[in-house]
C-alpha cells in the first residue's frame, strides 16, 4: 500500500473488505453503502429519487458483486505492465474515493510513459 492517509480512515485492503461485506445487504442499503464507499468522504451524496427504484436496479447489486469478486480473484501481472511500448493514460474522477486511486497511482508510478489526469467533476 502507498504511504498516505486514507480518506475513509482505512487502507485499500480494508476498503475492499468493506465492499465484500455489502453482498448481504438489501438493494436500498446496498446501493447507499456502495455509493458511500465509492466517493470522497466529504462528498454530499444526493438521496435516491422518491418512489420505487426502476426494475433494472434489482440486478445492480449482483452485477457490482460479480465485478468485485472478479477484481479480487484476477491475477494482474504487474511486471508485464511496467514497460508498455506506448503511453498509458490513467484518468480518475475527482469525486471518487481517493484511497484506491492513490494505491493505483502508486503502482503505476513505475510506468515510464504515464499520462495522468483528474476529471474534477466526475
Amino acid at each position: 500500500m502507498g504511504n498516505y492517509e486514507p480518506a475513509h480512515g482505512i487502507n485499500t485492503t480494508e476498503l475492499w473488505k468493506r465492499f465484500e461485506e455489502l453482498e448481504s445487504l438489501p438493494l436500498k442499503q446496498f446501493m447507499e453503502a456502495f455509493t458511500r464507499l465509492a466517493v470522497r468522504p466529504d462528498l454530499v451524496v444526493q438521496p435516491p429519487s422518491a418512489g420505487a427504484p426502476p426494475r433494472w436496479m434489482a440486478k445492480r447489486p449482483a452485477g457490482v458483486n460479480a465485478v468485485l469478486r472478479d477484481f479480487e480473484k484476477y491475477h494482474l501481472d504487474h511486471e508485464q505492465l511496467s514497460a508498455p511500448a506506448k503511453p498509458v493514460l490513467y484518468g480518475v474522477g475527482g469525486l471518487s474515493n481517493p484511497d484506491p486511486s492513490r494505491d493505483i497511482a502508486d503502482r503505476l508510478s513505475r510506468v515510464p510513459r504515464l499520462l495522468s489526469t483528474e476529471f474534477p467533476t466526475r
